[in-house]
């Protein structure tokens, strides 16, 4: 249902306001139920995260969007996907073997005009991998192919970006310079993301907004919370350490394992007489 190159460059008209929108989504591989009942929209430029328990759909679902297409089985009363190109970084694969990273990269780009060498350079300083220009993947370490992943995603000018697990092999400093680097990428060229993580720090970092799944009591999944996070992108990678994120890392945190027993006690008790 969707192609395994790290860029998919399909073809329809980038008109809409809305890059992604959903409506009443039952996401299902053969007789089983992953999702139900998803509506979700994401406007053109804004950041939305995925998170909930693993196996639960998150990556059947950013593949569907990857592909424009539902598995089979699956229903929906609306899913459309516009933008003519859409960065896809998997978790697994994603880079063609038999080209060195550099020409994995220049084989991406848009064919417009611009210096693909100046181009090539700038995605290869942003992902700190210059010294593996001309090694092909297959000698690169689990981070560095994350890494190689990312850029390759974004070197193809997408209108979309969708992630799924981009960086949890690579080194907490380098994890966040990239970041950092992305982020700015991402508002400058104005690209959409949908980033599917378990990682509460990256989604309160890059997104806009976040969907946490919980489960239906029949082993699918249903929206359990969605809600925005505040601050304007780029982010500062201090605010995790400082606590100024706190609010948003908490609401994730919430959604996801439920408030603390003080808290619920606190929210749900009568009060004394």
């Amino acid at each position: 249902i969707y192609p395994m190159s790290v860029s998919a460059l399909l073809s329809e008209s980038y008109l809409m306001s809305d890059l992604v929108n959903l409506e009443s989504v039952q996401l299902r591989l053969g007789t089983r139920t992953l999702i139900r009942d998803l509506t979700l929209n994401l406007a053109v430029g804004k950041r939305l995260g995925l998170t909930g328990p693993s196996g639960c759909g998150k990556t059947t679902l950013l593949r569907s969007i990857v592909g424009r297409q539902l598995p089979r089985g699956s229903e929906a009363q609306r899913f459309i996907v516009t933008g003519s190109r859409i960065g896809y970084v998997p978790q697994n694969g994603g880079l063609m073997p038999w080209f060195s990273l550099a020409n994995n990269l220049k084989v991406l780009m848009p064919q417009d005009g611009s210096d693909t060498e100046l181009e090539t350079r700038r995605f290869l300083e942003m992902a700190e991998l210059c010294h593996l220009a001309k090694v092909r993947p297959h000698r690169f370490s689990g981070g560095e192919l994350q890494r190689a992943r990312l850029v390759c995603a974004m070197a193809a000018d997408p209108h979309l970006v969708c992630a799924d697990e981009p960086l949890t092999e690579v080194d907490i400093q380098q994890k966040w310079r990239l970041l950092r680097r992305w982020s700015e990428k991402l508002g400058d060229d104005g690209t959409g993301l949908v980033l599917v993580s378990h990682d509460l720090d990256i989604l309160t970092y890059l997104c806009d907004e976040v969907i946490c799944f919980a489960g239906a009591g029949d082993g699918s999944v249903t929206r359990s919370a969605q809600f925005s996070l505040s601050g304007r992108h780029p982010r500062d990678p201090m605010d995790i350490a400082n606590g100024a994120l706190h609010d948003g890392r908490s609401k994730i945190a919430n959604a996801l394992f439920g408030a603390p027993k003080a808290q619920q006690r606190d929210e749900h008790s009568a009060p004394d007489v």
